[in-house]
């Protein structure tokens, strides 16, 4: 239905958790449950969708226009965008790898941030499903990690220094792979960077590095991971444990999932943002 809403099909209303809403009349047929802001004289109409400005704002549950929600979507549009222009214009030739590298990675980091914008609607969403406790509880993970990734991108000016040339190199050579993927695929599909003292550790999440991916791995020196049905940052890290290497960065081309947060904190990582950690 609209905005992601469900569509009763006896009345033909958008359900939108606190109430239905009417697509014919663009109104709902209960008013707002809050009450309008002081000097926001658009807030004190409390039957109108969004603030009547659909194109800029969503309403996720009847009650309170989200500006939060347009600005993921915003960001991931403008990431899958880059992504594309950059599959466009690798026409092969260093020039064209190093475009699409350059324009995958940068969409790959702002698509995923886009994500950290959304914290409260998995649980939001469980509540006007009647999800059961294992529901909720998952919910409550998922936004737990979008929560998280929210503090430590505001926190990351704040923090040391000397970072950012590693972050920077690891994340170009898993843009570089992630590269050889069609686009589809690259939307689809996590390469993960592991910087340890013997060397560097890349790996593909699910269905693994394919071969194009592994010939520029083994060309570039550097140790292709595998383990089937498991996530690049998973993968990664028990190359590392079964090489007896010591991690010391990790970078992924897309942000990291709240499972795979904490198998880099119970590995003694520490998440810097959502697409990097270091030890």
């Amino acid at each position: 239905g609209l905005a992601g809403m469900e569509q009763d099909l006896a009345s033909g209303n958008h359900y939108d958790h606190a109430r239905y809403y009417r697509g014919p009349t663009g109104r709902f047929n209960a008013p707002d449950l809050l009450s309008g802001s002081a000097g926001d004289a658009e807030s004190w109409n409390r039957y109108t969708y969004a603030r009547n400005n659909p194109l800029k704002y969503v309403d996720p549950d009847g009650n309170a226009t989200a500006l939060a929600e347009a600005l993921a979507g915003a960001f991931e549009r403008a990431g899958a965008a880059l992504q594309s222009a950059g599959a466009a214009l690798n026409g092969g030739g260093a020039t064209g790898v190093a475009l699409d590298t350059a324009l995958s990675s940068a969409g790959g980091l702002i698509g995923g941030a886009g994500d950290m914008f959304r914290v409260g609607d998995a649980v939001g969403d469980a509540i006007g499903s009647g999800a059961d406790g294992d529901e909720m509880l998952r919910a409550a993970a998922a936004d737990t990690g979008r929560a998280s990734a929210l503090a430590l991108t505001m926190a990351a000016p704040f923090s040391g220094v000397g970072r950012t040339s590693v972050a920077d190199e690891l994340a170009a050579k898993a843009g570089q792979v992630h590269g050889t993927l069609d686009p589809i695929a690259q939307a689809q599909r996590t390469t993960a960077v592991l910087r340890s003292n013997v060397g560097d550790i890349v790996a593909g999440g699910g269905r693994d590095l394919t071969p194009a991916q592994r010939a520029l791995v083994a060309r570039n020196g550097d140790v292709a991971a595998r383990l089937p049905g498991a996530h690049a940052e998973v993968t990664a890290l028990q190359r590392a444990k079964l090489m007896g290497a010591t991690p010391k960065a990790l970078t992924t081309t897309r942000p990291f999932c709240p499972t795979c947060m904490k198998v880099i904190t119970d590995a003694n990582g520490k998440v810097i943002s959502r697409t990097f950690a270091e030890w």
